[in-house]
């Protein structure tokens, strides 16, 4: 059986040219060229895959485009792996479904205790703010977010507020 990597979505740190990988149809479609892997199985959300005597089935992960969680079970036994994760969705979007498992492999860019984040709703009001007083003293609000998936994030936050 060969091995292959798993892409769980198209932002650099997680995007590798690998030789060949398991990703969604959407992560593909959003890495460049340049980065691709050599070869590539595709799988959709809640489609299972036979891989030896398990099976893989991949679940939205809620961080951008095609980002996707990994669930392996094999013999009454099962792993689940994400890349980044989004629980909470904006714009009434259901929250995030976690598949349970035995294990759990997470990423924890942010997981460390002195990392404290505001509330997201208290943190789109302010920014909101800050582009009203702006627009209103005739000043262009610039607001730098990363290319992908966080920008489109924003701008739903913010549709709102006008």
């Amino acid at each position: 059986m060969r091995s292959f990597a798993f892409i769980s979505h198209a932002h650099t740190d997680h995007a590798r040219r690998h030789k060949e990988a398991l990703l969604t149809p959407q992560t593909l479609a959003l890495i460049p060229e340049a980065r691709r892997p050599r070869g590539w199985r595709m799988l959709g959300f809640g489609e299972p895959m036979r891989r030896g005597d398990g099976r893989v089935t991949l679940y939205p992960a809620g961080h951008m485009l095609g980002s996707a969680q990994l669930h392996f079970e094999h013999d009454g036994t099962s792993v689940l792996y994400t890349g980044d994760i989004k629980l909470r969705q904006p714009g009434g979007v259901p929250p995030t479904f976690v598949p349970k498992a035995d294990i759990l492999i997470l990423e924890s860019t942010y997981g460390r205790p002195h990392f404290r984040f505001g509330d997201p709703d208290s943190t789109v009001e302010a920014i909101a703010r800050w582009c009203r007083l702006a627009l209103d003293s005739r000043v262009t609000p610039v607001l730098l977010c990363h290319a992908l998936g966080k920008t489109e994030e924003m701008m739903l936050a913010l549709a709102p507020y006008g």
